[in-house]
């Protein structure tokens, strides 16, 4: 359960997903939509499960169009190093109104694991710190392209928790080349079942949302693959 809200005018928001991620240990990756937000503006949602509150956080809606704002833009990020929960920590400090990923957010494959060992724990610090990172994802919107080590080795037999990047980000769908086996698309390889499990999750996703646009207050973005 998620609600959201302003001025404790608290509501349910919108479920869109809960996936069943497979693996040693199975768990499932949430997918909510926050909707009837003013623009520029920060609002708080929670988190319940069996009616008790387990995460709470605020966050902050796009900017209109009229509206200032602020962004960070960074790459090569995700290796789990001093340096980069330095540069988070900085990116925090700034207090952009949304921050985007010039491709390679995890290294070196992009694999589900490594997202969930070398990104989440810092960009979602629940401590700010040049030693931890940030709460920054759970504050602040944020968008990336899909680098060459994001795609990885298109191979489900070595990484079968690949492509990660199509299930952790939700980012619009607007691009070119929406199926699998198209010229400029994607190749992904490995045992048959594997293949229609795999291309089962990431879903409408792959491959299209590795090109895509949006509109950021006065500006217009392009990300390319």
């Amino acid at each position: 359960d998620v609600r959201q809200g302003e001025a404790d005018a608290w509501r349910p928001a919108v479920a869109v997903d809960g996936r069943l991620i497979p693996g040693d240990s199975p768990y499932r990756l949430f997918n909510v939509s926050l909707t009837r937000l003013r623009p520029g503006s920060e609002f708080e949602y929670r988190v319940s499960r069996d009616g008790v509150v387990v995460f709470s956080a605020k966050g902050k809606s796009r900017s209109a169009v009229e509206q200032p704002y602020r962004f960070v833009v960074t790459g090569d990020t995700g290796a789990d190093t001093p340096q980069e929960r330095r540069v988070v920590h900085q990116i925090y400090r700034a207090r952009p109104d949304f921050f985007a990923v010039a491709g390679d957010i995890v290294y070196s494959t992009g694999r589900m694991i490594e997202y969930r060992q070398k990104y989440f724990p810092v960009y979602n610090a629940d401590i700010a710190s040049p030693e931890t990172g940030a709460p920054l994802i759970r504050s602040r919107l944020s968008f990336a392209a899909l680098g060459n080590h994001d795609a990885g080795t298109s191979d489900l037999t070595r990484d079968p928790d690949g492509q990660a990047y199509y299930l952790n980000w939700s980012l619009p769908l607007n691009g070119p080349y929406g199926q699998a086996g198209l010229p400029n698309t994607q190749i992904l390889k490995g045992p048959p079942e594997a293949l229609k499990t795999h291309l089962g999750l990431l879903r409408s996703a792959f491959p299209r949302m590795a090109n895509f646009s949006l509109d950021y207050g006065n500006s217009h973005w392009t990300f390319i693959d």
